[in-house]
C-alpha cells in the first residue's frame, strides 16, 4: 500500500513549470508553500485530496492552485472537527458536505460572499465566495 507524502509543495506541481506571467518574486515565495496533508485525520481523505491536488496542478494555473491552500486548510479543519472518522469524501453526498461546510464557515466568522467593484460594468457585485472553490475541494471525492 502505497503510503502518502505528507506535504505537496507547489513546486513539485507541473502547474509551477508553467509559471506563466508570474513575477520571479511571486514564483520564489509560492515554491515555498505547500499542502499539508496531515490536517487530515484519515488515510482515505489524505489518498482522495493528494489525487485531487495533483490532478488540478496539472490543470490549473500556479496561482489558483497556490490560492486554494487557504481553502484546503480550512476544509481540513471542518474535517477534523465535523467528520473526524470519515475515510473518504465519497460516503457523504458531496451537496450535503459543501452545505455543513459553509454553515460551519459562517459559525466560525468567516465570510462566505464577498463585495467588489468591476470597472469594466461599473457596478458593485456580491458573489458567493465559498461554494465555487469549496464544491471544487469535495470533488475529490471522484
Amino acid at each position: 500500500m502505497k503510503k502518502v507524502e505528507t506535504r505537496i509543495y507547489i513546486k513539485d506541481l507541473p502547474c509551477y513549470q508553467r509559471k506563466g506571467s508570474i513575477s520571479e518574486k511571486n514564483v520564489r515565495v509560492m515554491e515555498h508553500h505547500f499542502y499539508n496533508l496531515d490536517l487530515l485525520t484519515m488515510e482515505g481523505q489524505k489518498k482522495e485530496m493528494e489525487t485531487f491536488i495533483r490532478s488540478r496542478g496539472e490543470e490549473l494555473s500556479m496561482s489558483t492552485v497556490n490560492g486554494d491552500i487557504i481553502l484546503y486548510n480550512l476544509l481540513a479543519r471542518f474535517m477534523k472537527d465535523k467528520y473526524p472518522f470519515l475515510h473518504s469524501f465519497r460516503a457523504i453526498p458531496e451537496e450535503v458536505l459543501v452545505k455543513k461546510f459553509r454553515a460551519w464557515l459562517l459559525n466560525h466568522g468567516y465570510q462566505i460572499t464577498r463585495k467588489h467593484h468591476m470597472k469594466s460594468m461599473g457596478k458593485n457585485l456580491q458573489e458567493d465566495a465559498a461554494s465555487t472553490s469549496s464544491a471544487s475541494l469535495f470533488r475529490a471525492r471522484r
